[in-house]
């Protein structure tokens, strides 16, 4: 403790200078030097943490965008439930019109077949007023004869082997 006491009491250096290895050096020009070295590391770790602190902000913003872009858990499940639906509705859709195809094909058949019979008809009520047609019906609806004509009645159910 004493000698701490006799280095505190001791008078300070002198400034002009102090020999070390030789060499004299300026103590002032050394603290000066010291200190702009100093200054130099602090404002060039300043600008180093200005970078990293701009080049953060940057990254933030990058990720930022990207999370804005995609899409969260319950925004996925509603896009898959509106595409679900959408294709519901599609398939249900395409369901009804296969079925109306398929009737209008069964439509257009029956009334091909309709205006087949309706042609038939017409041509037969053409031939109404015709004598062979009026002698023909007479014949095979009311079983008549003409005049010198024999008609032979079989039975139904005796059939053709008792002739």
């Amino acid at each position: 403790m004493a000698a701490r006491k006799r280095e505190l009491n001791r008078e300070p250096k002198q400034a002009s200078s102090t020999s070390k290895g030789g060499r004299i050096i300026e103590m002032e020009e050394a603290q000066h030097k010291r200190r702009n070295k100093r200054k130099e590391v602090l404002e060039a770790s300043k600008l180093k943490q200005r970078e990293d602190k701009v080049k953060e902000r940057r990254h933030r913003k990058q990720v930022e965008k990207k999370e804005r872009r995609r899409l969260s858990g319950g925004k996925k499940l509603l896009v898959f439930l509106a595409m679900v639906v959408a294709l519901a509705f599609l398939g249900l859709s395409c369901y009804k019109i296969v079925n109306l195809k398929m009737e209008e094909a069964k439509v257009n058949d029956t009334y091909d077949k309709k205006v087949s019979e309706k042609k038939k008809l017409e041509r037969e009520y053409s031939m109404v007023n015709e004598p062979k047609f009026i002698e023909k019906q007479a014949r095979e609806r009311f079983h008549m004869i003409v005049e010198g004509e024999m008609l032979y009645i079989y039975p139904e159910d005796q059939g053709d082997n008792s002739q």
